[in-house]
């Protein structure tokens, strides 16, 4: 059974903050980890029921489109950085194993939220460059 999760995170996005530092100890923000739970049990209750489990072998593409209540500038990698980091062993065991990924940012002043997709996709294999090709032929 391949993966693909569809799911709608009600509320602003909160992107990815700096963690504080206390002597060597690092401190998430409340109002971060509260985020990143909310978008556990939402992909929770979308996830598949019935014999499905994360694979290390598994590779994903994940979509997210956050639509934003107002116009300021926000840093999509911060935007993906805490979706993706609440997912970890929730629909994939880490966020490495994401090889596709696209953030679209948008306004809706009446109603914010993320709506994200993940899908399971198979494994490309990606010709190696011509440069690496043409060493590999002078090599040999």
């Amino acid at each position: 059974m391949t993966l693909d999760v569809r799911f709608v995170v009600p509320g602003p996005v909160v992107p990815w903050q700096r963690a504080a530092s206390v002597g060597t100890r690092r401190y998430t923000s409340t109002k971060q980890r509260g985020y990143q739970r909310t978008v556990r049990l939402v992909a929770m209750a979308a996830r598949p029921r019935g014999p499905w489990l994360p694979s290390k072998a598994s590779r994903y593409r994940v979509d997210i489109d956050a639509y934003l209540p107002d116009e300021r500038r926000r840093d999509l990698d911060n935007i993906a950085k805490t979706i993706l980091d609440a997912l970890n062993g929730v629909l994939y065991l880490d966020d490495s194993q994401v090889v596709t990924l696209l953030v679209a940012t948008h306004v809706d002043r009446e109603r914010p939220r993320v709506e994200v997709t993940v899908a399971e996709v198979e494994r490309e294999v990606v010709p190696a460059p011509r440069s690496r090709q043409r060493a590999a032929k002078a090599i040999a």
